[in-house]
């Protein structure tokens, strides 16, 4: 899979550089060879975070944990954030004694939330809320959980929510 990246991105860059040059535009050689470096630029980041989960997988080394969190945020930056929650997943399940798997279980149901997948938000606070009772976000995705549990997803309902059970 590297190797055909690479080779497309240079095949790319070769046929950038050929093309005659436009004397309108002096820069357009340039311009074009910008593109082609950042059509294989953006493709980098997910390459290497597929590198890691699959290395994480196959392996299943010591700190796969952080392994997983760097391949997480390399797919939460590329816009993949279904598959950083499933990262963030894997964290959990994998390595459930890993000092990070609170903040992996709340950046899942975060990250499901955004999506619109309420049932695995719910899924990933679920976790977090029964291991990590004397967690210092415990009030806040407890808080969460019962939103999501009760159907309240506009701004205004959940501001209003947040107001009648801070002092609970």
């Amino acid at each position: 899979m590297h190797k055909i990246k690479f080779f497309i991105g240079l095949v790319v860059l070769f046929l950038i550089a050929c093309q005659p040059s436009e004397t309108q535009r002096p820069f357009s050689q340039y311009e074009r060879f910008m593109v082609g470096q950042k059509i294989v630029l953006d493709s980098i980041p997910d390459t290497i975070a597929v590198s890691i989960e699959n290395y994480v997988k196959k392996e299943q080394p010591k700190d796969g944990a952080q392994l997983m969190w760097v391949a997480a945020n390399l797919n939460s930056k590329g816009g993949r954030v279904r598959r950083c929650a499933a990262n963030l997943e894997t964290i959990a399940r994998d390595y459930p004694n890993s000092p990070i798997v609170p903040d992996a279980l709340i950046s899942a149901g975060t990250n499901y939330q955004n999506l619109g997948m309420m049932n695995h938000a719910k899924k990933a606070y679920g976790q977090f809320l029964n291991k990590y009772p004397k967690h210092a976000m415990y009030k806040d995705i407890k808080m969460a959980f019962t939103m999501l549990e009760e159907g309240i997803s506009s701004p205004e309902e959940q501001l209003e929510f947040i107001r009648k059970n801070q002092t609970k």
